[in-house]
């Protein structure tokens, strides 16, 4: 069976107004409140609910790196190795 594609997703923006103005959120996994799919067949399903579903496919596969495959903090911190 073919899977369906998931991409692009366009989601709902999130607004929640305070006295001192508006908080506005283009993409939100608050826990409380999340954003909505916009178009599509997933449309109407919360941000949280595609990535508890669909993690591998949206973010890829999970590896676990090797010990040495990892950087230096310092050298991730300047940008340089």
């Amino acid at each position: 069976m073919e899977e369906k594609k998931l991409y692009p997703l366009a989601f709902c923006s999130l607004a929640d107004e305070y006295g001192w103005g508006t908080d506005e959120f283009l993409l939100a996994d608050l826990g409380y409140r999340d954003s909505l799919i916009r178009e599509g067949w997933l449309a109407g399903n919360a941000i949280s609910e595609i990535m508890d579903t669909y993690l591998d496919r949206v973010v890829g596969a999970f590896t676990k790196c090797s010990s040495s495959a990892t950087i230096s903090s310092g050298a991730a911190r300047s940008g340089t190795s």
